[in-house]
């Protein structure tokens, strides 16, 4: 009878941990607004596979960066990601996140750091085409009018080049 309780305990408790695995996972996908209003929308598949688009309001021209998201999730309870945006609006230009899911005082937050890199013309400009910082996304599924959860239109928009990102941090 004892081999009996131990292996029907045994039994409950994988199951109760395996159901428990399956609640923690935390899935990025709807729609995430950065300190700037920036927004992203993205959809994320079983297997981690983020896609989507990206309106940045930064811009060195009246109209928003337009830009696909492309990228992967970790699957955990405050799960790890990094995504790629290729911007449409300002070809040459792509830009990488990788960050962290946390809830802070109630609200679902991504922290991240970023880097952009901008197409130069010759290798002596190259200390200067990459530069850094740091956003901080909120869930704000009402936020994302600019799309339909798919991708950015290749014809969205015209570049606008170098000057598109020009409040952004450089770094040397």
């Amino acid at each position: 009878m004892d081999i009996k309780l131990l292996q029907l305990a045994l039994a409950i408790s994988l199951f109760v941990s395996s159901s428990s695995c399956v609640e923690l996972v935390t899935s990025l996908s709807g729609c995430w607004v950065n300190e700037l209003h920036s927004t992203m929308q993205i959809g994320v598949s079983d297997s981690g596979l983020i896609t989507g688009s990206y309106v940045s309001n930064v811009s060195g021209s009246t109209q928003p960066a337009k830009g696909n998201v492309t990228g992967y999730q970790q699957s955990l309870s405050n799960p790890t990601f990094g995504f790629v945006v290729k911007w449409i609006t300002a070809p040459g230009s792509v830009s990488v996140w990788t960050g962290q899911y946390f809830v802070i005082n109630e609200k679902e937050t991504l922290m991240t750091m970023w880097l952009l890199r901008r197409s130069v013309s010759t290798s002596e400009d190259n200390w200067g085409a990459t530069w850094t910082g740091m956003d901080v996304f909120h869930r704000n599924d009402k936020a994302c009018k600019h799309d339909d959860g798919g991708t950015v239109s290749p014809d969205a928009g015209s570049g606008t080049g170098p000057k598109e990102f020009e409040s952004l941090v450089r770094i040397p």
